[in-house]
């Protein structure tokens, strides 16, 4: 109903705004039909491309987690390296605690 009320208001087809909606929300599939009316796309292109999307997304996901184990993994040696052998818990609580809040 909403979805109705906005496209009148704006004298927008609705499919259009239902698109636009989906976009924002970053639900492609439910997206598709506004792709159909915008471009001149057959059926299966407009899969296609909502396939690459969601690989792309995927993707970039993934190099997401590599970067951060990179980054904990990083992390670790360098603190190898600055805790020498035989020390206490407490000795490396204080070195990592950042916020200096015990």
């Amino acid at each position: 109903m909403a979805i109705k009320d906005l496209s009148g208001a704006f004298d927008i087809d609705e499919h259009l705004v239902k698109g636009l909606l989906a976009l924002a929300k970053g639900d492609w599939q439910a997206m598709k039909e506004m792709v159909a009316r915008i471009c001149e796309f057959d059926d299966e292109i407009i899969n296609n491309i909502v396939q690459l999307i969601l690989q792309l997304r995927k993707a970039r996901a993934a190099d997401n987690i590599q970067e951060k184990t990179e980054q904990t993994t990083d992390k670790y040696e360098q603190l190898k390296k600055r805790i020498p052998q035989g020390t206490d818990v407490e000795a490396v609580f204080d070195m990592l605690d950042v916020s200096n809040d015990g």
